[in-house]
């Protein structure tokens, strides 16, 4: 009699409620339990003890059980399902695993279910092994029992039970495990059984390829391609000695496919379960689905599908480093695009089902699988640090150093990245096919100078054209210096996410998409999404706090990074954003600058010095420690290439013309423009944030450059601007932004009609940054009443910190226009933001003359935050 270790709904066992039976078989029970500790439901399986069995074979069957355990925990796939917790409770062995949600393949055999969605759940399947062998695992056990569908379509492999480490004499590339005792060399499902398991032979990955071929014979026929109506002797010496039964409900590329699965000797099958998913992936049946329609966009809608909106850009874009806009305007000459209208449906390959790399060393294997997975959560600073693992533990790991270099892309600095590219080149000829037309894509970015961003998009398109059904591939074509509408980026992550919609990256690019938009309901919905399928989506909650920085919601700011900061504690970025939320808020700056300290102190244990010394401009500046500032900005322009250097020197100029400071500031200026190499700035980011125009202000202002040379050099600027079709936004960098007197102010108003320069052609993430411009050229002008509503609008947001001193610059403006409107509360009102952030700061020219004015009106006194 078989001894039950059955549970009542509602008994605990351990940290787990048990909840109701999910199924038993005969030697084990599975159970739906709530995992008290972590909050989640699980399925709970116990083995059930045979009553007949001695105590060795019940040590030995309970052994078998928690080996099924870490060999499937030591797994991370999409159709693998995970292991929670593994272990043995008052004699009772159990493994809490993920709870595979659907039915058994078994009831889609024999039904009619289209050609595509069988090839589809079959190369879901296939790549699951594949990733089981990467890590030396055979399943040997593949049958339509073993693989669970879901409604949606999602594919589970279970059951590793019988799972054993691969032979290093048969497949030296694998890693081993712990050897399989003779006694059961033999297990699995007849019928599914490779010959050489059923004769006792030594195995490799390429048994499993079999059993895959028995299930998708069966899956298309309807039938086991071994008579098995003769009994179980009958149907091995079928599958020993006899030919699989002809397919004639498949397609021709299917029955190739499983005829070489099912081939008799090991040596006539794929060479790998990956080479089999590969050839699933170049069948195709039916027509692809039109791509979702998509409101049109406005007339110049722009916006940036950047890997990290940088902080700093949401208000100053002179340190923006975002990765790409889009455009409305003139489009480079890249040639015809390569479409994806296919007449076939593509297989859908996910990022976390391609290839994994050779390697003899764990430790890189297991951080390399960590990156990938981070890239499709849309932490990309989580997979730079792991892909850096990687290589370091194996540094002949080409595809580690491949993927280091292009998620360090948007760093600081690109020297690392290029480096890594550089490396992966040497090693080359240990990547796939795939990967290594995808060195090839990016050669044009990372090892050209400057950069070719016209021959990456046409090589990214064509390689996607190539695998039409891989996910990051089509997420590529988003990459930033390729150049696209609103619309057209919104179609292509529907593409994307009908690939993969799980990939976190892909619904992040369609929230952006979606706001450039002006659909921001859509948008906050993806950008939830997004944290709902990757709680550590680090991206999208950075997108989150964005948001509400851009609409000026510090209090929903403040809420967001908390949030953040409780799913990633270590992230110094989350505590950046809060720190710039209490700052907006108007918060005591002792409460500001002890959050400012936490956020510094991990930004720089991630390596990210120039945004930890951007937040530690910020609070210096934000707080009148103008020498503090300074230093902060010194500091910044020694760290990362010249180029990144841009932004913070032009905070630097800025700053010193604020202090009196002209001949500095013109000093470093020239000394910038001396540096500075081929500039990708306006090409990559939009005129618009380019600063080299206020460089050569400031310069001429400082007896540094003649009005000659500076004339020459602005309209040079100008010039490659307008063939890049960015005129318009080039007016805000070539005349607004080096405006400094009435005169500067006079001739800016002057060119607007000719720039034709219209506040709704400005990218809604730059909206803040381009009024505070309108709005100081107007001031300039005497123009203050049509100045007050720009002013106000670059007011209102939540990114103060980032800049501060442009922001109390122009609330020192609005309490200017107030005042001349004879508004006195509200221009008191002004200037006190100023004064309780500057007011003991005697070097402040906006300062001292909002001290003035406050006295003049007989304002209240001020507070000091």
């Amino acid at each position: 009699m078989a001894e039950s270790t059955r549970f009542a709904s509602g008994e605990v066992f351990g940290r787990y409620v048990v909840e109701s039976l999910l199924g038993e078989g005969g030697m084990g029970e599975v159970y739906r339990a709530l995992d008290t500790r972590l909050g989640r439901r699980v399925a709970l399986k116990f083995l059930r003890k045979d009553g007949e069995l001695s105590e060795d074979a019940w040590a030995h069957e309970a052994s078998r059980m928690l080996r099924e355990a870490r060999a499937a925990a030591a797994l991370s796939h999409a159709c693998i399902v995970a292991i929670y917790d593994v272990g043995e409770l008052d004699g009772t062995a159990f493994i809490a695993m993920e709870i595979a949600e659907g039915e058994p393949l078994r009831a889609l055999v024999g039904k009619d279910v289209p050609d595509a969605r069988k090839i589809q759940i079959l190369h879901d399947v296939a790549r699951a092994l594949a990733a089981a062998h990467q890590t030396g695992l055979v399943h040997r056990d593949v049958k339509p029992e073993n693989i669970v569908v879901s409604q949606a379509g999602a594919v589970k492999v279970l059951d590793f039970g019988i799972a054993r480490g691969l032979d290093r004499e048969t497949d030296p590339g694998a890693r081993t495990l712990e050897a399989e005792p003779p006694e059961s060399m033999f297990q699995g499902t007849p019928a599914y059984t490779a010959p050489e398991q059923l004769t006792g032979e030594a195995l490799d990955a390429r048994s499993d390829q079999f059993g895959f071929g028995v299930v998708a014979h069966e899956l298309f026929e309807g039938e086991l391609p071994f008579r098995a109506d003769k009994g179980p002797a009958a149907l091995i010496s079928a599958i020993l000695a006899d030919e699989p039964k002809p397919m004639t409900r498949a397609p021709e590329g299917v029955r190739d496919l499983v005829r070489r699965a099912l081939a008799k000797d090991p040596a006539d099958r794929f060479p790998s379960m990956a080479a089999l998913a590969d050839e699933l992936a170049l069948l195709s049946i039916e027509p692809a689905p039109a791509p979702l329609p998509a409101p049109p966009p406005p007339a110049t809608a722009r916006f940036p599908a950047a890997r990290g909106l940088a902080l700093a850009a949401v208000l100053a874009a002179l340190a923006a480093v975002a990765w790409f806009v889009f455009r409305q305007e003139k489009r480079a000459d890249i040639g015809p695009a390569l479409p994806f209208a296919s007449a076939v449906l593509p297989v859908k390959v996910a990022i976390t089902d391609l290839p994994l790399p050779t390697t003899d060393k764990p430790e890189a294997l297991v951080a390399y699988r960590e990156g990938v997975q981070a890239i499709r959560d849309a932490s990309w600073s989580t997979a730079r640090l792991a892909f850096d693992r990687a290589r370091k533990a194996d540094p002949s790991l080409a595809l580690a150093h491949l993927r280091y270099a292009m998620t360090a892309i948007d760093s600081d600095d690109l020297d690392p990245a290029r480096e890594a590219y550089r490396v992966a080149f040497l090693l080359r000829s240990s990547l796939g096919a795939r990967d290594h037309a995808l060195l090839d894509a990016i050669e044009p970015f990372l090892q050209r100078d400057p950069p070719d961003l016209t021959e990456m998009r046409r090589r990214v398109t064509a390689l996607s054209a190539r695998y039409p059904g891989d996910a990051e591939l089509v997420y590529w074509q988003f990459f930033p210096f390729v150049q696209h509408t609103p619309a057209e980026v919104l179609a292509l992550t529907e593409r994307c996410l009908r690939l993969d919609d799980r990939y976190a990256d892909c619904w992040q690019t369609q929230a952006r998409a979606l706001l450039a938009l002006r659909r921001g309901e859509d948008a906050r919905r993806a950008l939830d999404r997004c944290v709902e399928i990757a709680p550590t989506a680090g991206d999208c909650m950075f997108d989150r706090a964005t948001v509400e920085v851009l609409s000026g919601r510090c209090v929903g700011l403040e809420e967001v990074a908390r949030n953040w900061i409780a799913r990633e504690p270590d992230l110094g970025r989350a505590h950046g954003y809060l720190a710039s939320a209490l700052y907006g808020q108007g918060r005591e700056n002792a409460a500001v600058r002890a959050v400012v300290d936490v956020a510094t102190q991990k930004l720089r244990l991630s390596g990210l010095q120039v945004d930890a010394l951007t937040l530690d401009f910020g609070l210096a500046a934000g707080t009148g420690d103008f020498e503090a500032a300074l230093k902060a900005l010194q500091q910044t322009g020694n760290v990362g290439d010249t180029d990144h250097g841009a932004g913070p020197t032009a905070k630097h100029t800025l700053l010193l013309l604020e202090l009196g400071r002209t001949a500095d500031a013109g000093r470093v200026a020239s000394d910038f423009l001396a540096r500075q190499t081929a500039s990708l700035r306006s090409t990559v980011e939009g005129c618009i944030v380019d600063p080299d125009p206020l460089f050569y202000a400031v310069a001429h202002r400082a007896g540094l450059l003649s009005a000659d040379d500076r004339a020459a050099h602005r309209d040079a600027w100008l010039q490659r601007c307008t063939e890049q079709g960015d005129a318009a936004s080039a007016w805000y960098a070539g005349y607004a932004l080096p405006a400094l007197t009435p005169e500067d102010a006079r001739e800016a108003l002057a060119a607007m009609s000719r720039f034709a320069v219209r506040p709704e052609d400005v990218p809604f993430y730059r909206g803040h940054y381009a009024a505070a411009l309108r709005g100081k050229i107007r001031f300039l002008a005497g123009e203050m009443d049509a100045a007050l509503p720009d002013l106000v609008q670059a007011s209102s947001h939540c990114a103060m910190l980032m800049d501060p001193v442009s922001y109390l610059q122009n609330q020192h403006r609005i309490g200017v226009a107030r005042e001349t409107r004879g508004e006195k509360d509200l221009a008191c009102a002004a200037y006190q933001s100023v004064l309780s952030r500057w007011g003991a700061a005697k070097d402040s020219i906006t300062a001292r003359d909002a001290a003035r004015r406050q006295k003049a009106l007989g304002c209240a006194p001020r507070r000091k935050p």
